[in-house]
């Protein structure tokens, strides 16, 4: 059945009978044609109707004019999307993520259908869009994944995009975790010295944030350490771009509000140890670089005698940017000292220009390994993962599908491997994708694992042992309980879209399984938090665009 919206109702029609043939209307476009997407109509020209006719009248020729809209509809990044009378997107989060792209870098989108797509909106700044959309992420969690990915968009092209976003993030409150001020005045920070944390950071959360840090793509990582460096400590900008950075690489830790807070307050301290090294032997740094504290004053925070940094492009480019194609320095390894141009606010620079690519279906042998969501559900994953925080932030939901997966065999070039964020194929990924640093997978850590030295440094294997149990275990309880095997379940072919946030699963209806439908194990899981995404199922032949 389709799900819509009507943004202005114009009828003409007999007096009194306009409640009945706003309901007649209303009727019709739900049993109109169904569509996967999101499709926005700038017009729907119903024609002339009886009122008095029958609704699969009213139905029918409601169904034609959509369908003829439809055939007609361009993606929303499409060039001449804004003269098109038909638009669509891969889900309502697409259109969000993509809308906050746009005003992330700069861009007030003046095209008909955002509005509409993104009801929301308003037409608003980011900067007042942001407070409410924060406060909606409460009850919607794939909100802030959208913010995650749109930042880590903007964030690899390049040129400084961030500021703009901490700019607009400091209107925000404090995310949740990090209401909590410290008591009474902090002390004096030493110039040169890395400022006192508001709570220990202890070594174990400080290395998961260092290597979710790793994660990020190059020219993402090296945006997100220079803002956290240059933001101050009492900016709610810094909190929430660290938040966001982990959430776009490690979705799992949404789940989990205290693993949440702790790893983005230790992602800070290793940006800050990263991002302004102290000279080895030296306690301090040069007069006139000094850290931001929660007392300084936007008025004090340029140094004696600083310089602009210099231009190139029309782009301003800052010193104190880590070298991209240098890999992170370990922890406890002092790095050379450097002096870099003091940045301690946020620069806006010009408009960088983001290039975003709507996600194409791929075909897959194994598109039913997202079949398995259901049936760990009702084993009792979540309340497991509940259970073990560290096993959960650490990716092991995603290890374990990783994990069947290579049991059966499944093609290293299988779009599966992708969507877990373990894409060794080499394939490039949508540009409004998180990709993994060095064309790398991202290691799966913290599982009671062990490195391969034969393999990408940094790539963790898991342990056998702390999968199996669960594989075995699925594959019992699959026979006792549908009468399949888990093989039957998993390679079940298909097409996949991942949007980011939002993961499209297709079979051909007659690919539908009776014994997995009765179990109520193949009906759309929603919002899967090990996952990061939104997993829904389609049963049809015809391609989804």
């Amino acid at each position: 059945m389709t799900v819509g919206t009507i943004s202005r109702l114009h009828l003409r029609v007999p007096p009194g009978r306009s409640a009945f043939a706003r309901a007649r209307v209303e009727d019709a476009l739900r049993l109109a044609e169904p569509d996967d997407r999101l499709l926005v109509l700038r017009r729907l020209d119903l024609g002339r109707l009886e009122v008095r006719a029958t609704s699969e009248y009213w139905a029918s020729r409601a169904a034609e004019r959509v369908g003829a809209q439809k055939a007609r509809a361009v993606h929303g990044t499409a060039a001449g999307a804004a003269s098109a009378d038909a638009v669509w997107f891969h889900s309502f989060d697409e259109a969000r993520t993509l809308l906050l792209t746009e005003l992330m870098a700069e861009r007030m989108p003046a095209a008909w259908f955002w509005r509409l797509a993104v009801p929301t909106w308003h037409g608003a700044r980011l900067v007042v869009w942001l407070p409410a959309l924060v406060a909606e992420s409460v009850a919607q969690p794939v909100i802030e994944a959208s913010l995650a990915r749109a930042m880590v968009t903007v964030a690899a092209s390049g040129g400084g995009g961030l500021g703009f976003l901490a700019a607009s993030l400091a209107a925000c409150p404090r995310p949740r975790g990090h209401d909590v001020q410290p008591v009474g005045p902090l002390p004096p920070v030493a110039r040169g010295m890395a400022e006192p944390a508001n709570r220990m950071v202890t070594p174990e959360v400080r290395a998961r944030a260092h290597r979710m840090l790793v994660r990020l793509d190059t020219l993402s990582r090296a945006e997100v350490l220079r803002i956290l460096a240059a933001l101050p400590a009492s900016s709610p900008a810094r909190l929430w771009i660290a938040r966001l950075a982990l959430i776009a690489v490690a979705p799992e830790l949404a789940s989990h509000a205290a693993l949440l807070v702790a790893t983005t307050e230790a992602l800070i301290d290793v940006a800050m140890a990263l991002g302004e090294p102290v000279r080895p032997g030296n306690d301090l740094a040069p007069a006139s670089v000094r850290r931001p504290t929660a007392h300084d004053d936007a008025s004090d925070l340029e140094p004696q005698g600083a310089t602009q940094p210099p231009q190139r492009d029309g782009v301003a480019h800052h010193a104190d940017i880590p070298n991209v194609d240098t890999p992170l320095p370990p922890l406890d390894t002092p790095t050379a000292a450097t002096t870099p141009t003091a940045l301690t606010a946020p620069v806006l620079t010009e408009p960088v220009v983001t290039t975003v690519q709507p996600a194409t279906e791929r075909p897959s042998e194994a598109a039913g390994l997202f079949l398995l969501i259901r049936p760990l559900v009702m084993m009792g994953f979540l309340d497991w993962l509940d259970a073990h925080p560290d096993l959960a932030a650490d990716g092991f939901g995603r290890a374990l599908l990783h994990d069947v997966a290579t049991r059966m065999r499944i093609a290293e070039t299988d779009p599966v491997f992708a969507v877990l964020g373990w894409d060794t194929s080499g394939i490039p990924q949508p540009q409004n994708r998180v990709t993994p640093g060095e064309n790398s997978p991202p290691p799966l850590v913290g599982l009671g694992t062990e490195t391969d030295p034969a393999r990408t440094p940094g790539h963790i294997i898991p342990n056998p042992a702390s999968l199996t149990a669960w594989r075995v275990g699925l594959d019992r309880w699959l026979r006792r309980t549908a009468g399949r095997r888990l093989t039957d379940v998993v390679r079940r072919p298909g097409w996949l879209i991942d949007t980011g946030e939002h993961l499209s699963i297709r079979f051909r209806i007659d690919d539908a399984d009776i014994r997995l439908r009765r179990r109520a194990l193949d009906i759309d899981p929603g919002w899967v938090p090990w996952l990061g995404r939104v997993v829904r199922y389609h049963y049809r032949d015809e391609p989804q665009r």
